[in-house]
C-alpha cells in the first residue's frame, strides 16, 4: 500500500527503488502487531514490505521482550507440545504462533517434523478391573511395534526401488572402506 509519507530513493543497485518509512509509521505498524490487530504476515501484505523489514522494525521498536523476534532455538519438548496441542484441536496454528511468538511457517515446519513421529496410542481402558495397567501399556506398545515394523518395511521397499531405478547402492555394504 503506497503511503504519501514514504520516500523512494535509489539504493545503488540499479533501478530498484528503496522505500523509506517515517519512524511514526513504523511505530504504528509495530503497535498494530503488538496489539494483535494484525500478524507479521498481514503487515507484509498490508504495507507492501518484505517480512525481514517488519521483523527488524519489531526488534528495534517493540515494547515486548527484546528478543521476542530474534531467531532462537526452541526446546524439542516445546515443539512437540505445540504440535500435539494443534493436532488435538486445543489451539489453532494462528493461536500458536501468537502465543509462542514464532512464525506461521515455523509452526508448519514443526508440524511436518513432529506429527510424523510414532505415537503410542493406548487402547481404551475397559471398565472391568481384570485388565491391569501393565497389560494396557503392553497392548499400546504392541501397536507401536507393529506400526514401526510397517514403517521399516516401507522404507526398505523405497530403498530397493531407488537402487533398482537409479542403479546406485544406497545401503552401505559391510566391510567397505571409507
Amino acid at each position: 500500500m503506497a503511503n504519501p509519507d514514504t520516500k523512494r530513493i535509489q539504493n545503488g543497485r540499479g533501478n530498484v527503488p528503496h522505500v523509506v518509512y517515517p519512524t511514526r509509521i513504523v511505530k504504528q505498524i509495530v503497535k498494530e502487531i503488538e496489539a494483535e490487530e494484525i500478524s507479521i504476515e498481514e503487515a507484509v501484505i498490508k504495507y507492501g514490505v518484505i517480512r525481514v523489514t517488519v521483523v527488524n522494525w519489531l526488534k528495534r521498536h517493540s515494547v515486548w521482550e527484546e528478543d521476542a523476534y530474534v531467531n532462537h532455538k526452541h526446546p524439542k519438548e516445546l515443539k512437540r507440545r505445540v504440535v500435539e496441542q494443534i493436532e488435538q484441536g486445543f489451539i489453532t496454528r494462528k493461536e500458536a504462533y501468537k502465543k509462542y511468538k514464532v512464525d506461521n511457517s515455523t509452526i508448519g515446519s514443526w508440524l511436518k517434523l513432529y506429527s510424523c513421529e510414532v505415537k503410542i496410542i493406548l487402547p481404551k481402558m475397559q471398565d472391568t478391573p481384570e485388565i491391569s495397567l501393565i497389560e494396557h501399556e503392553k497392548a499400546g506398545l504392541k501397536t507401536a511395534v507393529t506400526e514401526l515394523k510397517l514403517k521399516v518395511a516401507a522404507l526398505e521397499t523405497m530403498i530397493e526401488i531407488a537402487e533398482k531405478e537409479y542403479k546406485i547402492n544406497i545401503r552401505k555394504k559391510s566391510g567397505t572402506k571409507q
